[in-house]
């Protein structure tokens, strides 16, 4: 199977596999969103539980490849939680790759509740009691970026667990969150204000 085509967002490159997982028509994701609703941007780990014999026991994200089979795991929960399509904006895998999932005009399915106010960006892995490396960080903060350029509003991130509604309460992004969340604003304020690195 060929990459997936690169494309430049505001001086940063990311995947655009919008096509490889379209959103169900009718479904929760697909909804459109009025761009002046928008508030924040919600930082999310995906956590999801791969089968091992696909992609091994220690997901690593070294290869194309290995990012594509997480993103197929990523698709087919959200499609078997009636979600209707992926449920992020963006994806920042370990290896430093960003990905372009759902487009920034639709809802997503990213916090409950607040799907009409808020755009997703997640981290491949679960970080309860780790931190992602400094390549995810990069590929998040040139999601985040990314989102800014595509929006055109300069909006702020918070973990997911912070812009969930009581009656939703969450882990999420991890419990290691506070120990990461400023190093990814220093990054993707580094980013744009240099136009970003050119994406591994």
């Amino acid at each position: 199977m060929p990459p997936p085509p690169l494309i430049t967002v505001a001086g940063v490159d990311l995947y655009d596999v919008r096509s490889m997982y379209p959103p169900q028509e009718g479904g929760a994701v697909a909804r459109q969103r009025d761009p002046a609703l928008l508030q924040a941007i919600a930082i999310h780990h995906d956590a999801v539980i791969m089968n091992t014999d696909i992609a091994g026991p220690d997901y690593s994200g070294q290869s194309l490849t290995q990012d594509s089979l997480r993103l197929g795991a990523i698709y087919r929960h959200a499609q078997d939680q009636g979600w209707g399509g992926f449920p992020y904006h963006f994806i920042a895998s370990p290896s430093g790759r960003a990905f372009y999932t759902t487009d920034v005009s639709m809802f997503g399915a990213t916090v409950a509740g607040r799907n009409h106010q808020l755009l997703g960006v997640a981290l491949m892995g679960n970080f309860m009691l780790s931190q992602p490396g400094d390549l995810q960080l990069c590929a998040a903060a040139r999601c985040i970026v990314a989102t800014w350029g595509l929006t055109r509003r300069l909006v702020t991130y918070w973990g997911h667990r912070e812009l969930a509604l009581p009656a939703y309460p969450t882990s999420c992004p991890g419990d290691t969150w506070p120990q990461w969340s400023h190093k990814l604003l220093t990054y993707a304020a580094a980013l744009a204000r240099r136009g970003g690195p050119p994406q591994p």
